[in-house]
């Protein structure tokens, strides 16, 4: 009887360890799981939200009413977002403009609907240094096409122009321009319903490099 108990206890025991290992390993899968969805959600707000600061710029570095060189034709055509339209709608005191996205994107790996509302006093230019780009997104909605997933972005943020001067400006081996981008809060709304609040604070630095392309020079804006 003596043996039959410590046989059993012994049982006991090694179902319990069991049981406490198998749960540990059960947490572990699902830390790995939180941890790899967490980094993906980072990479895909991240990544939205500098094709916005990136489309923001350059639309402003190309529309003759941000960019600060009087008399220039407009250059915007060429540089606006695949899908996507655009209006003027400059007031008494400020620079506006507003882009409508619809559909995909020009790399064909993600559809956007939604606007984005750009903003600058009307005493500044964007080759000005400290120059304030404000940048309004209005239910943006980014969905990738490879898994459907989606992201929905709502708020504000701003791009500083700490140095002065505009990507059109650059030549190969001249200085880079830097860029600071900041919010002190932009939403983000998940598939699943949920909602985040990302802050943002990043400087970019824009660089010329020379690509031989059929004879053609290709401007490589590279952010860090």
């Amino acid at each position: 009887m003596k043996l039959n108990l410590r046989f059993a206890l012994a049982a006991a025991l090694a179902i319990s360890v069991s049981f406490m290992s198998c749960k540990k390993t059960d947490k572990n899968t699902a830390d790995s799981t939180d941890l790899a969805t967490h980094s993906d959600d980072q990479s895909r707000v991240s990544s939205a939200n500098d094709d916005v600061a990136n489309d923001a710029n350059n639309i402003s570095d190309h529309e003759a009413a941000f960019n600060g060189r009087p008399g220039s034709p407009s250059s915007i055509m060429g540089q606006l977002p695949c899908n996507a339209t655009y209006i003027l709608d400059s007031t008494a005191t400020d620079r506006r403009l507003t882009i409508t996205y619809n559909g995909l994107n020009c790399q064909g790996n993600h559809t956007r609907t939604g606007t984005v509302t750009l903003t600058m006093p009307l005493g500044q230019h964007w080759a000005d240094q400290h120059a304030v780009l404000t940048i309004q997104t209005t239910d943006l909605h980014i969905t990738r096409v490879s898994d459907g997933k989606s992201i929905t972005i709502a708020g504000t943020q701003t791009i500083t122009n700490a140095t002065g001067g505009r990507v059109g400006m650059l030549t190969t081996g001249s200085p880079a321009i830097v860029h600071e981008i900041a919010s002190p809060g932009i939403t983000v709304t998940f598939d699943n319903g949920s909602q985040r609040n990302w802050q943002v604070a990043k400087r970019g630095h824009l660089h010329m490099m020379a690509v031989s392309l059929s004879a053609l020079k290709e401007r490589i804006q590279k952010v860090e």
